[in-house]
């Protein structure tokens, strides 16, 4: 089996079948990568025992919650 990036984000497999002729079958999705087609970068690689995918993501930093700092706030305390 061959894994490619194909259009669309999707990572898609196809088995080959070498005999007097190469045949390939139909092309199946496997997952959803998000990546853009680019052959000149390598945004995958598949495991050294070939169970699994390592696939680059972009980690975007989560939004921190606004801080609110309130000075003199003993001021604002009942007397």
């Amino acid at each position: 089996m061959i894994g490619k990036t194909l259009g669309h984000g999707r990572m898609m497999a196809v088995d080959i079948r070498a005999a007097a002729d190469i045949e390939a079958s139909v092309p199946r999705r496997l997952f959803d990568t998000g990546l853009a087609v680019d052959p000149t970068n390598n945004q995958y690689d598949v495991t050294a025992d070939g169970d699994g995918f390592l696939v680059l993501t972009s980690l975007s930093e989560p939004k921190a919650s606004p801080v609110t700092v309130v000075t003199n706030w003993t001021s604002l305390l009942k007397k």
